[in-house]
Parts: C-alpha cells; sequence; structure tokens
C-alpha cells in the first residue's frame, strides 16, 4: 500500500509542499490553543487529532486499496482532514470530526470531467451540521485554528507578528503557485470594499475602518481567502472566471454577513459562501 502511494509524495510539488505548510501551521495552532485550555479540554483535543489522522488513514486506504480511486490524490484527503481539524470547534463530540471528513471525502466522488464540484471540506462541515442535531445543539464551527495570529506569541511582539506574516506569507505564495491570485485579489477587494464603506457609515471613524480591514488580514478571513475559497480543483482557472466568481463571492459574503440575513449565521456565511462560489464556477465551466 505505501508503494502505491509514494509517487504522490514528491517534494517538488506544489501539492505536497502546501500539505506540509499547513500540517506546520495546524500544529502550531493545536499547541496554541492546547496551552490555553483546560485539562479535561487537552485530553479531547489529543483524541481528535488522533481520530482525525485515524480516519485520514482509513479514508486512503478505502479509496487507494478498496475502491482502486487512484485519481483521487491521498494528500489531497489529508488536507480536508486538517481543515476540517481546524474549523470546527475542538470541543465539539469526536464523532462529528469523523463524520465531516467522511463526508468531505466521498464528495470528492461525485465528479465532472474528472474534477470534484464542490469544496470537500466545505461540504462536509455543511452536511454535518444540516444533518446532525447533535451539531446545532453548541457551536459547531468556531475556526479556532485559522487565525495567522497565535496568543503564546503575545509576550514577544516581533514573535508575534513575525509568525503572522510568515504565514500569511506562505499561504500567498501558494496562491499564487496554485495560479489563484485574480480569484484572491478580486474576492477580497470587492469584500473589503463594501465592509470599508459600512464601516465608515458605522463608526465614522476612518481609522477604525482601516483597523478593522488590516486585521482582516491575519484572522480566520484570511484562511477562507487563501485557502478555502482558492481551493484548486472547484475554483475557475481562467483569469476572467476569476475575476467573476471573486466578485461574486466577496458580494455573497458581505450579504450574508448582514443581520438582516437571520437564516444564515456568521460562523456558517464563511462556508456557505465557498459553496456558493463552488456552484458558480460549476456553472461557467459548464457553459464555456
Amino acid at each position: 500500500m505505501i508503494s502505491k502511494l509514494s509517487p504522490y509524495f514528491k517534494l517538488k510539488s506544489a501539492v505536497t509542499q502546501f500539505f506540509i505548510f499547513l500540517s506546520c501551521f495546524a500544529l502550531i495552532s493545536f499547541a496554541d490553543m492546547y496551552l490555553f485550555s483546560t485539562r479535561s479540554e487537552r485530553i479531547h483535543m489529543f483524541i481528535v487529532l488522533a481520530a482525525i489522522i485515524l480516519t485520514i488513514s482509513g479514508l486512503v486506504y478505502i479509496v487507494h486499496g478498496i475502491l482502486q480511486r487512484t485519481e483521487l490524490n491521498p494528500l489531497h484527503i489529508a488536507i480536508s482532514g486538517i481543515i476540517v481539524f481546524l474549523i470546527i470547534h475542538p470541543t465539539q463530540s469526536l464523532i462529528l470530526f469523523v463524520v465531516a471528513l467522511t463526508l468531505a471525502v466521498s464528495s470528492k466522488l461525485i465528479r465532472f470531467r474528472g474534477q470534484p464540484i464542490l469544496n470537500p471540506a466545505a461540504t462536509g462541515i455543511a452536511l454535518t451540521f444540516y444533518l446532525s442535531a447533535l451539531a446545532r445543539k453548541s457551536v459547531f464551527m468556531s475556526w479556532w485554528g485559522a487565525d495567522m495570529v497565535q496568543n503564546f506569541t503575545k509576550g514577544n511582539v516581533l514573535v508575534y507578528y513575525s509568525l503572522a506574516v510568515i504565514f500569511l506569507g506562505g499561504f500567498i505564495y501558494f496562491a499564487w503557485k496554485f495560479n489563484k491570485s485574480s480569484y484572491i485579489a478580486s474576492f477580497v477587494m470587492t469584500h473589503l470594499l463594501f465592509i470599508f464603506y459600512t464601516t465608515l457609515q458605522t463608526t465614522g471613524s476612518s481609522a477604525e475602518t482601516i483597523a478593522f480591514i488590516i486585521a482582516s488580514f491575519f484572522n480566520s478571513f484570511a484562511f477562507l481567502a487563501l485557502v478555502m475559497i482558492p481551493e484548486p480543483k472547484t475554483s475557475p482557472s481562467s483569469p476572467k472566471q476569476q475575476v467573476i466568481v471573486g466578485i461574486f463571492g466577496g458580494i455573497v459574503l458581505y450579504m450574508l454577513l448582514l443581520d438582516s440575513v437571520p437564516f444564515i449565521s456568521s460562523d456558517l456565511a464563511f462556508i456557505h459562501t465557498v459553496l456558493a462560489t463552488n456552484v458558480v464556477t460549476f456553472v461557467l465551466k459548464r457553459w464555456a
């Protein structure tokens, strides 16, 4: 089995490099949460982490060893697992992590022209939330591990900001590596322009507005914009389509975050935005 998977692990591959970078990011985020958790929470977090690793291994075996779906890169399965781990609240029931990841990988099997239609991690998380009453009883998504900044480095300002910039720069680099720069730029600029106007109208202070926008580059919005939105297989390829879908996504996220949309909570807005852009991307590719 290992010999069959080894061809997928090439250090020169952008996917392998991204997997390594995301894994390091996840481990540091895990350590950051661990340091500020109670003993029982720490034990639960380790159990969840172990379950995620075992589930990834099991799904890779099923997909490659049993189903013989060799077109599915095992690293993509692992990346989906890491993202699920970083988004679902760490104190949630263990079974929800396993179900979300299983559904995420299952969604990869639904393909159009050899490519998945929906972002696997977003699909798995959304389906788990809507299909499980347990997920709706408490905080399901907190995006706890998606911030660029880490609390344990606050004692040293230089380290605090340097580490955040390294993470941000790393994700920007991979977005460029996967040729998604136009997509991300149009999405971010559209959304932040709406935010700038709204915040300026609300606070009346340009300084507060600018500070809010700068903070957006270091919180979970950055993870959404640089990791979730531009997922290579489910995002537009051509620059023209990237700009169109990027503008659409920026507007959708802004609308979903408004208080006037009661049926969509803020923690779900990111996920729904990802899936909405996936659908538009599919339509554009279908009729291209």
